[in-house]
């Protein structure tokens, strides 16, 4: 009958909140040919056992992947998120202990002396004084009846797999705001080098008019308005400037750096590559998303607490025995006749019911089952969370995509311009002005599309984060990027 009370578990059964979800995502590329063979997106076999820890690879960027290294080994918020851990695994050890019984032993000399009247002896008697010596082990236990300990032990385990999965979001946090920062700063390198450049052929056409002007060919207005271009320009390259700081200070956090210490060389996103979406990407995939996992086992401690505040109605046993020695003579301390022993109350067993507790117990239960509730919620929030975050990933790499052909079609059209002009200029039909100003243009577009690639990296690195890890797909061939740019040489 003990074994059967011991088995017995007062928790729901538990199972996972019913949510009615699309098999894929609206805004992922369909399983068509037309689609795939423009080339901006690749049919891939989805590998469900495959790597995904390291997904930060399909960049081919090795500063990148060094970068990841030295964060996790550095980073502050993940040593802590690993002190956690060991934490709640510590709490499940303890939880563990309460299955088996504890066992205790000590040793306590003791001196008294007893009232003359409690001995009902006369109050000028001599007074009785004694010292007693005392070793003695204690064994208790207490059975697992309708399963109190199981519960707390569950509780505790479900509470660590949580802690874990907690780890994973740090961990993918830490992972994706590197590489955020990382293609941020490449970004950001890239506009400076434009600007400086722009800046370079602005200053060149300030001193052009400044001598036209000190010649009478142009106006003051108008060597005003190219002195204030330049000045623009450079105020917007201190901002560059500016900005980066503040990215390398943010980055050396994350790498767990001292911020003054850091300073980083300039690259360009050159050498980076942008990965390649599957197509049809399932939703299955977000069942890797920390934040679901730790939601699930916060659900299912949840239901274990309403089995635990069950257990309050129903009695508990506590078994326990103690033998020792005992002797008035250090000498005699271990004699055979100077043992003890004890068994505790109705033959070794306590055993404590409640009969009124003014409502307590099922105002507990009451507070168990609403926190239930509460995790039901939480769990429905954070599936309707996770499509929301692939939702926003995938629509903006599919209009970044768009924007991307845009800006190539403005650069190409701006670079033939440029190259008209040049010739002009180089045949003497057109002004220097004249030139800077059509490679200017080019310059702008050139921008822009450093600044859409930049944001389709930033994309990708948000997808991933989205569906709680990379994908199996290699990185997609080198982009169609326009020419390195350099200054054009004034003759």
């Amino acid at each position: 009958t003990v074994l059967l009370l011991a088995s017995c578990n007062l928790s729901p059964e538990f199972k996972k909140p019913e949510m009615k979800i699309p098999q894929q995502f609206k805004n992922s590329v369909k399983n068509d040919n037309e689609v795939i063979s423009e080339g901006s997106w690749k049919l891939v076999e989805l590998d469900e056992n495959s790597e995904r820890g390291q997904w930060w690879k399909i960049f081919n960027d090795e500063k990148l992947n060094k970068y990841q290294e030295i964060a996790k080994q550095n980073n502050n918020e993940l040593a802590a998120a690993i002190a956690r851990v060991e934490q709640a695994r510590g709490n499940v050890d303890l939880k563990r202990g309460a299955f088996f019984p504890t066992l205790t032993i000590g040793a306590s000399p003791s001196r008294f002396q007893q009232s003359n009247v409690f001995l009902g002896k006369a109050q000028n008697a001599d007074q009785f004084i004694n010292t007693i010596y005392r070793t003695e082990a204690v064994v208790s236990y207490e059975p697992d009846l309708f399963g109190r300990i199981r519960n707390n032990y569950n509780i505790a385990n479900f509470s660590r797999e949580a802690s874990e999965g907690a780890l994973k979001s740090v961990m993918l946090a830490l992972q994706a705001d590197v590489a955020t920062m990382y293609f941020n700063l490449r970004t950001i390198d890239e506009e400076i080098s434009l600007i400086e450049i722009i800046v370079e052929q602005r200053a060149q056409e300030e001193k052009i008019f400044e001598t036209k002007l000190k010649l009478g060919d142009v106006s003051y207005q108008e060597y005003l308005l190219y002195k204030a271009e330049l000045a623009s320009s450079n105020s917007e390259k201190i901002s560059l400037l500016q900005k980066r700081e503040e990215i390398v200070n943010n980055f050396a956090v994350l790498l767990g750096q001292n911020p003054s210490l850091l300073e980083l060389e300039r690259l360009n996103l050159s050498h980076a590559e942008i990965p390649q979406i599957p197509a049809n990407l399932p939703s299955k995939l977000l069942e890797r998303r920390p934040d679901i996992n730790i939601a699930v086992k916060q659900l299912e401690a949840a239901n274990e607490k309403i089995g635990l505040a069950r257990t309050a109605f129903f009695p508990n046993i506590s078994l326990s025995a103690s033998g020792g020695f005992e002797s008035n003579q250090i000498s005699d301390m271990f004699k055979w006749s100077a043992r003890t022993w004890t068994l505790g109350p109705l033959f070794g067993t306590l055993l404590t019911a409640p009969l009124f507790e003014g409502g307590r117990g099922f105002a507990n239960l009451d507070i168990a089952k609403s926190a239930y509730s509460e995790a039901v919620a939480h769990y429905r929030q954070s599936v309707l969370v996770a499509f929301k975050d692939v939702e926003n990933a995938l629509s903006a790499i599919k209009y970044l995509n768009q924007q991307s052909d845009e800006v190539i079609t403005a650069y190409d059209a701006s670079q033939k311009s440029a190259d008209l002009q040049k010739l002009k200029f180089e045949n003497g039909s057109a002004s220097l002005p004249e030139y800077l100003f059509v490679e200017r243009n080019r310059l702008e577009a050139l921008r822009a599309f450093n600044q859409i690639r930049g944001a389709k990296f930033i994309a990708a690195i948000s997808l991933i984060r989205a569906l709680g890890g990379g994908f199996n797909v290699v990185a997609s061939a080198p982009v169609n990027t326009p020419d390195d740019v350099v200054a054009p040489i004034i003759k």
